[in-house]
């Protein structure tokens, strides 16, 4: 055996693992090329060969595995519009493959977009006589950010009869290490709800109807709050006010409202994210509806979402397809400036009046939870707001 091949064979068998793939390639090639005995037709035939074997073979593997494989048996209408893709042997649903087609949903179930803790993953698990449940929207790849979450408005242990959990809401991704990571985060922090969905901008209505029918029938409270991972929840004041001050505990639905006509246009136009066609929703115009960033419904409101959703076809616009339903079950929703669009300079007492606040990173996460604390004895002297504005 010549030496080079002695030396691959011997980082192999001293555990250290094999030589990179192209050092391997190089040392076998130049083995063969000096060989004696070899013609110069048969080196370049099995040089040929060792290179196919090396590059052309695992692309193919890499291809054929990463291709969409679409079921069977109960997922017949998926396969046809081709919203349905094979993740690791799973099946997870797709909305955003469907973009620029005109075939509406006509027909889909709980049970599509459920399944997401395979394996024994843990689910979160609530305590008896929640006060308010908050379900964040968040993406795979966030975990910084969902740690810092969890270290500052969502650490805050609710007193009794102010009890509240957060839960973060995440589908499934083709990179494969990337959801061995979520797995291991879900073992870890067990506050993850995972679907069997792609992790789309587009699929945002599937997870957010994934997180209400979790809530629905596994984890009760009297209030639910839908934000985003990008958002500071005010969990200092927020459960207190629900408990001392909101005088609506049925038939609520409050947040920063779209009344405005021209903002509640649907768009028609393809290249735009928020891109509807009229087969999957026909009117010009949504109903009033509250912003994704933040909004509050009481449970009865949220039973019937769910209810009603069976019956309405979603639609890639989860904020506004939530107002849909509500509209549809004659719930009018109520606006509130305590939810905010845009982070802006806020002082420290604005803290006293502000429930959520939107586009904010890790950084500013840190920084609101100490202004947050800081407001109960610096700002003690003004008034506290006891209304929704």
């Amino acid at each position: 055996m010549y030496p080079s091949l002695r030396w691959v064979f011997g980082e192999v068998f001293s555990g250290k693992g094999p030589p990179p793939r192209p050092v391997i390639f190089i040392i076998i090639t130049w083995n063969i090329i000096m060989h004696p005995r070899r013609t110069s037709w048969s080196k370049i035939l099995i040089v040929l060969f060792i290179l196919c074997l090396f590059s052309v073979v695992p692309l193919a593997i890499l291809s054929y595995t990463n291709k969409p494989t679409f079921s069977d048996g109960n997922y017949d209408f998926i396969r046809d519009e081709g919203r349905h893709i094979r993740i690791s042997g799973q099946h997870a649903y797709n909305f955003d493959s469907i973009i620029n087609q005109d075939a509406a949903v006509t027909q889909w179930s709980f049970s599509q977009i459920d399944g997401g803790q395979r394996d024994g993953l843990p689910k979160p698990k609530c305590p008896a006589e929640l006060l308010l449940l908050i379900l964040v929207t968040s993406s795979p790849e966030n975990k910084e950010i969902r740690n810092t979450i969890r270290n500052t408005w969502a650490s805050i242990q609710g007193s009794p009869g102010h009890k509240y959990k957060t839960v973060f809401l995440i589908g499934e991704t083709p990179d494969y290490d990337l959801n061995i990571a979520v797995n291991r985060e879900i073992q870890t922090y067990g506050d993850i709800v995972k679907g069997a969905y792609l992790d789309t901008y587009r699929n945002l209505t599937y997870k957010v109807l994934h997180g209400f029918h979790w809530a629905s029938t596994s984890c009760l409270s009297q209030y639910y709050l839908k934000t985003d991972d990008d958002c500071f929840i005010n969990t200092m004041y927020l459960p207190k006010f629900l408990v001392s001050h909101n005088k609506k505990s049925e038939k609520l639905y409050v947040g920063n409202v779209f009344s405005e006509k021209q903002k509640r246009q649907v768009i028609r136009n393809t290249d735009n994210r928020w891109y509807v066609p009229k087969s999957h929703y026909a009117p010009d115009y949504y109903p009033k509806y509250a912003s994704g960033t933040g909004y509050i419904t009481s449970h009865d409101v949220l039973h019937d979402i769910i209810e009603t959703s069976q019956t309405v076809p979603p639609f890639p616009n989860e904020d506004a397809y939530i107002g849909v339903l509500v509209d549809k079950i004659n719930i009018s929703p109520m606006n509130s400036f305590r939810f905010t669009f845009h982070n802006t300079k806020w002082s420290t007492c604005n803290f006293r009046y502000l429930f959520q606040v939107h586009q904010v990173n890790s950084t500013q996460l840190m920084e609101m939870f100490n202004m947050v604390k800081k407001s109960q004895t610096m700002c003690g002297n003004e008034k506290l707001i006891t209304s929704w504005n």
